[in-house]
């Protein structure tokens, strides 16, 4: 405590002593840590579990389904065909919940408004079924999930979010059993559910509507042939065994297939994706490999790091050249270099978690003041761009542990790296050395 107390003082002191070299190392690793955090804090919600999307870490798709027949000069690819859904997707048994959806009208948009036409909304949509809402953890606030026979009858019905609600009746408690008009037809409404955010698109929307309403959903690609078409599929699984075991189900599937046709090859080039995979994909057709994406962006990390921590490393070699003579007298008073070492390293920590605090609030203002184009790198390849969507970031995305964790690793890592070296060169000098600096 008392070596805590001396280092804290000796490091205000010397920053009330050297204002702007304080200014200097503070804001510098404040500028680092803060690009650092923003970087860190894209990712996280991409991939950490947050609203509705609790469920990341068991969640796999199959985002897309190839067929080639060589004898016709023919090949497609796209996502699941209806037929090849209902007919095998679905019905495999390991596991624990399977999901399909449908983006309604991908060429145009989707409208809601009130019966009498007083208002109306181009809103995002998704066609789903009941699973949808038991794999995502949506909190409903008025009403319930519409449920299997309003799928397989196809009712025009429909969950809404609370913000969609609250614009169509003021109330989204009145909303439950009223109708809406959804794309010119009359809908009821089944139930309310907390909004989430176009950060995360697996689940986002609007309106959610049974699938078997889309038009066009059980379409066929221009192939003719049922295995390709326009319906997503999602599985949860619970564990990597069962996972496993899903990919050697879907293996054999294919497998069957085209054992049984003999003009053209059925395929499913990333049979299962993970969440995971799906944040650093570009597309759903690409060869994805771990390494690479370690290797991209350890280089990313390395800039973000690397290039701070040698300015900072040549500042405290400069400040260190000042105090030799310091370090002289202590050491001809007693001091070992290991208690020395550890004392300036102390008090370069000090400044370090300083500036990681500031470029942690930095990075925070910067993200919620700016969260349109900064989070709108995550949603590029999406085509959420109607009036009534806005860029929500909740607490859980901004104020979450992991991102303080990060924060003070980083900040340890910072004053290692720029530190250690030349802090231990300078008490490496003889005292005699040392102590001649100050003539």
């Amino acid at each position: 405590m008392k070596d805590f107390r001396q280092s804290l003082t000796q490091t205000w002191a010397d920053a009330r002593k050297q204002p702007a070299f304080a200014a200097l190392y503070v804001g510098g690793v404040a500028l680092a840590i803060a690009f650092t955090m923003i970087f860190a804090m894209i990712y996280y919600v991409k991939l950490a579990p947050v609203y509705p999307e609790y469920n990341r870490g068991g969640t796999l798709y199959v985002n897309s389904v190839s067929y080639k027949d060589e004898s016709k000069n023919m090949s497609c690819m796209s996502l699941v065909g209806y037929p090849f859904f209902r007919d095998y997707l679905s019905q495999v048994e390991n596991a624990e919940i399977v999901s399909a959806h449908v983006t309604p009208n991908a060429s145009s948009c989707s409208f809601i408004g009130t019966v009498d036409g007083a208002k109306q909304f181009e809103v995002e949509a998704k066609g789903v079924d009941p699973a949808f809402f038991e794999l995502y953890g949506f909190r409903f606030i008025a009403g319930k999930p519409f449920d299997e026979a309003d799928l397989n009858s196809a009712l025009p019905v429909c969950v809404i979010s609370h913000r969609m609600a609250e614009r169509l009746f003021g109330n989204p408690e009145d909303a439950v059993g009223k109708y809406v008009d959804y794309n010119d037809v009359r809908s009821r409404v089944t139930g309310v559910v907390k909004e989430g955010s176009v950060l995360t698109p697996a689940s986002f929307a609007q309106v959610y509507c049974p699938y078997t309403t889309v038009p066009g959903y059980d379409r066929v690609s221009p192939c003719g042939v049922p295995w390709v078409g326009s319906v997503g599929v999602s599985y949860f699984v619970k564990d990597n065994e069962q996972e496993a075991a899903l990919r050697a189900e879907l293996n054999e599937i294919v497998r069957r297939l085209n054992a049984a046709d003999t003009t053209g090859v059925v395929s499913m080039p990333n049979p299962l994706v993970t969440h995971y995979q799906t944040a650093f994909m570009d597309s759903n057709n690409e060869e994805f490999s771990w390494m690479t994406v370690a290797k991209k962006y350890a280089v990313i990390l390395l800039v973000l790091l690397l290039v701070p921590a040698m300015n900072l490393s040549g500042m405290i070699a400069g400040r260190m050249e000042a105090r030799l003579a310091e370090m002289g007298i202590r050491k001809s008073f007693g001091a070992t270099r290991r208690r020395l070492l550890s004392q300036v390293l102390a008090e370069n920590l000090y400044m370090t978690l300083a500036g990681g605090l500031l470029g942690l609030v930095v990075a925070w203002v910067m993200m919620f003041a700016n969260r349109s184009w900064i989070y709108g790198i995550m949603t590029k390849y999406s085509n959420l761009h109607v009036d009534t969507v806005t860029t929500q970031v909740s607490g859980e995305m901004l104020f979450a542990p992991a991102v303080f964790i990060a924060t003070l690793l980083l900040c340890v890592v910072l004053n290692l790296a720029s530190a250690l070296l030349p802090v231990w060169w300078s008490l490496r000098r003889p005292i005699v050395s040392s102590l001649n600096e100050k003539r």
